[in-house]
C-alpha cells in the first residue's frame, strides 16, 4: 500500500512540475560581424565584436562581413515616479 502511495504523489508531483510557467532563456547573444568561411554559400562564424577581431581571425579564402541578423541593444528607460 505505501509503495503506491508513494508512486501516486511522485506521479502527481510530476505533473505538478510540467505545468508550472518557466520563463523563457535568452541566453542567445548575435553580434555585428561575420567571418564567412570557404565560399559563397559556405559557414559563418558570427562571434565577433569589432571588423578588426574578425579580420586577424579569417585566413586563406575566408572573409569578414556585417551580420544580417544583428540588432543593436535597445537603450533601457527609466520610469520616473511622480511623488
Amino acid at each position: 500500500m505505501r509503495k503506491w502511495i508513494l508512486i501516486a504523489v511522485g506521479a502527481c508531483s510530476a505533473a505538478l512540475a510540467m505545468t508550472v510557467d518557466v520563463p523563457r532563456s535568452e541566453a542567445a547573444i548575435v553580434y555585428p560581424w561575420c567571418l564567412h568561411l570557404g565560399g559563397k554559400n559556405g559557414a559563418m562564424s558570427c562571434g565577433y565584436v569589432s571588423f578588426e577581431q574578425c579580420m586577424a581571425s579569417s585566413q586563406g579564402s575566408s572573409w569578414c562581413g556585417q551580420n544580417p541578423f544583428y540588432e543593436p541593444p535597445q537603450p533601457v528607460r527609466r520610469v520616473r515616479r511622480v511623488q
